[in-house]
């Protein structure tokens, strides 16, 4: 395998960046439309150097990053088991986010609060915004093989008959291929 040329290893780095390959042999500078530009782009993929160097490049993203499937599933985990309730302190009122645990500080996407004056009174309004539990629980079910996403495969009518015909066949040529050889 030799060196891969600068615009192979652009298109692999650019590639890194949102996993579109057509998108990635455009902005290495490759030029080509529509399907041209999708079919290179999936040729450039399948070379063997380019793969390697996006094999390495992307152990050494997750190495730096501290990526593991392990963080990944926790860091899911925590979206998928938060508890509003632990926003609120005993009392009913909310918790200053300095006060949430890791659990529901990452649970949280945006908090806002608001104070509006009524003559004497003071009223403070707080927004949040939560992660989507059910996106992340859907990822992990999936992950734990919870979903049977079944695909129906069972083949009918005339074809399944000539496959079982042609199964038939197949053996009865491999017997007699075996016979013969039995008696040379």
């Amino acid at each position: 395998m030799g060196e891969l040329g600068s615009r192979q290893r652009r298109f692999a780095d650019e590639y890194l960046l949102d996993l579109n390959a057509t998108a990635a042999y455009k902005r290495a500078g490759y030029r080509g439309r529509g399907r041209s530009a999708e079919n290179a782009a999936s040729r450039l993929l399948g070379n063997v150097g380019v793969q390697q160097h996006i094999a390495e490049r992307r152990a050494a993203l997750q190495e730096k990053l501290e990526l593991s499937q392990e963080r990944v599933l926790k860091e899911t985990a925590r979206l998928a088991f938060d508890d509003i309730r632990r926003l609120f302190n005993a009392d009913g009122s909310a918790k200053k986010v300095s006060e949430l645990d890791d659990d529901m500080a990452a649970a949280v996407l945006r908090f806002d609060t608001s104070e509006v004056t009524d003559g004497d009174r003071k009223v403070v309004t707080h927004r949040l915004r939560m992660a989507d539990k059910n996106a992340a629980l859907d990822k992990l079910m999936r992950h734990l093989g919870l979903y049977r996403d079944a695909v129906d495969v069972n083949v009918r009518g005339d074809l399944a008959e000539r496959l079982v015909k042609a199964r038939e066949r197949v053996k009865q040529l491999r017997d007699e291929r075996a016979a013969q050889a039995s008696q040379k």
